[in-house]
């Protein structure tokens, strides 16, 4: 008499805790591109130079501002990067560099001086290794992207996260941000500034996207044995 045994086995692998990381949502990613428009650096940045640039934000850090016109997240951003395009007529090339982590995001829930509901998000980025722009030493990459759609920034005061003051994901769509799309290079002396003209989301890749629906791998293996 042959029976066939089945031997399921449930591999619990360190992708686990990958998958579940990622279905809580707390990072979010974003790539994007921008012009220079103004440079007080045209040797090393030029007008109308592209730079290409990333960066990941912990949606779940609190703010440490206890008014509700400014928020301040303290670490928020965890991973940042930047590239000039290929054919760029200034010489920069921030390829050599490495910028230092975690950093803050500020945003502000504010009224402007003409009266204009003003929500803005700010991303900046500090490093070292940078090489020097006429002269003087790389301070810093940052982005400003704001809106005087109501609601975009509901800041309720120190505590709060990040992720429930913007009420989700930053958006990627360009054209709701009315207000501002700025993208600036600093010195401590000069400084190039230029509009964000593309902003996308990374999405998570498809196999860790699995491994958070699921988790657990099974696998058959049968063999027989004979009486």
């Amino acid at each position: 008499m042959k029976i066939k045994m089945c031997m399921v086995h449930f591999i619990a692998a360190t992708w686990i805790g990958v998958g579940a990381s990622a279905a809580s949502a707390a990072l979010h990613s974003y790539s994007g591109s921008a012009v220079i428009a103004t440079s007080s650096l045209p040797a090393d940045v030029a007008v109308g130079d592209v730079f290409h640039f990333s960066f990941t934000y912990d949606d779940q850090i609190t703010d440490t501002d206890i008014d509700t016109d400014n928020g301040i997240f303290m670490g928020a951003t965890t991973s940042f990067s930047l590239a000039s395009e290929p054919g760029n007529s200034g010489s920069w090339n921030p390829s050599g560099g490495a910028f230092t982590f975690p950093q803050r995001v500020d945003t502000t829930d504010d009224i402007n001086e003409s009266g204009d509901i003003i929500d803005s998000i700010f991303v900046d980025a500090e490093g070292t290794g940078f090489p020097t722009l006429d002269g003087e030493a790389f301070d810093s990459v940052s982005l400003y992207l704001a809106t005087t759609a109501l609601g975009f920034v509901n800041d309720t005061g120190a505590g709060q996260t990040l992720g429930a003051q913007l009420g989700g994901p930053l958006p990627a769509d360009l054209s709701f941000y009315d207000y501002a799309l700025k993208f600036q290079i600093d010195t401590e002396v000069g400084i190039a500034t230029g509009t964000i003209t593309a902003l996308s989301v990374i999405r998570e890749p498809a196999s860790l996207a699995l491994l958070g629906l699921g988790g657990l791998v099974v696998l058959r293996r049968g063999r027989r044995v004979t009486n």
